[in-house]
């Protein structure tokens, strides 16, 4: 037990320091994370006395190592070789937190890790809103918006919805009334980032996230029970935040200091009202697998829709920005059909298709179109079944434990945000969903077999030589960008349909 709660810590010191250095998103920080956990995993499977793997969890590390060699594959017909090996290297950090995971997390562990990116999230948002109602927003390129420390107001976001569904589970179901209580008191904090950051991507996510939860968890009583305590808190600091109007008034200290008072205030009571004592309601019925599976379903329908929808009429439904990036990453795949203009090459096209635009689009905000733009239609193979091993075992993670529901939602409400946003190449954001996302697959593992030892050498192996060339990335001083070297090709070929 000693040992897994120190696998725990070590998820949320991860998860915590990624959100730490600016959300991860530079290579000084690929370097050191992915090492430390290619280094975790060979100590696993070198010193463990067993080491089970079932099917789907080796299927989902070794999606995610496919998806990376074939990123790095792609520099050789990229416009922008450097980017394309950047994006592998960001890549091997997925590979190292997914092997770590999916090797050394013993069944009775795995329901921790939601637990331990809820702790993570909650230093990281209590810090940021402290400083943003104290100083104001730190970061220019994003200001009036709440992003510090993570380094992007959206981001911030995301990493709050993975959180999110966790809190109200365990304000639901705990046992334990200080766990219930701090839980709960969560919940209005993760509210105000998502309204600070003023993030529509979120706020969606958040929805998704909170349906997921509600069909997943049996024990419905109990969370809509926990909702209904918690509602007048969060309504509550809402009022304060919209009276406020940050993104008008973020120089205001009086407007900073009234929402810091609301916030407290509104954690206190949330806090108090979960840690109540309460009666445990009887578990009920599961809902049926068509619902779910009509529900996913409908989902993806409805993003592919929106972002196949010409870049006029998807303006109506989301911001002109958004579209002109999906209606850039269509182009993309009209003119590179097979293989993709190269992985990190978005800002490079854009850059050719909308010189005069704003700066800041390096990606086409939407995960899957993006790879498909990049890495052509092998490329979103790979990067849905690493995503969609997990989902598949969601019902049955949620049968497990409580925690497995929130797991499960939690990861659901990642997906539905990297439908609108650049989440991928923010690693404190998308190690936070492989850690919940893999948890499913050790909660659900039933005929998992025991590595023998020359195959645990093997594995180990491999873990230590990636680190060693995960430590090569310190030789380099590339970071992500979109201009080519001076005199480099623009493009291989034309993006069409553009002004």
């Amino acid at each position: 037990m000693a040992a897994d709660r120190r696998v725990a810590a070590g998820a949320a010191v991860l998860v915590c320091a990624l959100a730490l250095d600016s959300g991860g998103y530079f290579p000084r920080s690929w370097v050191w994370s992915s090492v430390i956990c290619f280094w975790a995993a060979a100590l696993a499977l070198g010193t463990a006395p067993e080491i089970r793997v079932g099917r789907a969890g080796a299927a989902f590390a070794g999606s995610i190592a496919l998806l990376a060699g074939w990123t790095l594959l792609s520099a050789v017909w990229s416009v922008e070789p450097a980017q394309s090996v950047l994006d592998a290297r960001r890549d091997l950090v997925y590979v190292a937190v997914a092997l770590v995971v999916v090797s050394a997390a013993p069944r009775r562990f795995a329901a921790a890790l939601g637990p331990a990116v809820l702790g993570a999230v909650d230093v990281v948002a209590v810090v940021g809103i402290a400083r943003y109602t104290v100083s104001g927003p730190v970061d220019r390129a994003e200001a009036p918006f709440l992003s510090w420390p993570v380094g992007y107001a959206n981001a911030f976001a995301a990493l709050c919805v993975i959180a999110f569904p966790v809190a109200l589970a365990l304000a639901a179901h705990d046992p334990r009334r200080f766990v219930r209580g701090a839980a709960a008191a969560s919940v209005p904090v993760f509210v105000v980032v998502v309204v600070l950051a003023s993030s529509r991507g979120g706020v969606v996510a958040a929805l998704a996230a909170l349906l997921a939860l509600v069909m997943l968890d049996r024990r419905r009583r109990s969370l809509a029970g926990a909702v209904g305590r918690l509602a007048a808190p969060v309504v509550a600091v809402s009022a304060v935040c919209a009276w406020a109007d940050l993104g008008a008034h973020a120089a205001d200290p009086g407007r900073r200091s009234a929402v810091a008072a609301g916030l407290a205030v509104a954690a206190a009571a949330a806090g108090l009202l979960a840690a109540r004592p309460r009666r445990e309601p009887e578990p009920g019925r599961e809902l049926p697998r068509g619902l779910a599976v009509a529900g996913v379903l409908c989902m993806l329908a409805a993003a592919a829709v929106v972002t196949a929808l010409p870049e006029r009429s998807a303006t109506h439904l989301v911001a002109a920005q958004r579209s002109a990036y999906w209606a850039v990453g269509r182009s993309i795949v009209s003119a590179h059909p097979l293989l993709g203009g190269g992985a990190g090459t978005f800002g490079r096209f854009w850059l050719d298709a909308r010189p005069t635009a704003p700066a800041g689009a390096l990606d086409a905000h939407n995960l899957y179109l993006e790879t498909l733009a990049e890495l052509g239609p092998l490329g979103v193979v790979l990067l849905l079944a690493f995503l969609g091993i997990p989902l598949a075992r969601a019902r049955a993670a949620a049968r497990t434990t409580p925690l497995g529901a929130a797991a499960a939602a939690a990861y659901i409400g990642f997906l539905v945000h990297a439908l609108v946003d650049w989440d991928w190449e923010m690693p404190a954001v998308t190690v936070s969903a492989v850690a919940v996302g893999a948890s499913l697959l050790v909660l659900t593992r039933q005929e998992a077999r025991s590595l023998g030892g020359g195959l645990r050498l093997a594995a180990a192996a491999l873990a230590v030589l990636l680190a060693v060339l995960s430590l090569l990335g310190l030789a380099s001083g590339a970071v992500p960008a979109a201009a080519a070297p001076v005199g480099a090709a623009a493009a291989v070929r034309p993006v069409y349909g553009l002004p």
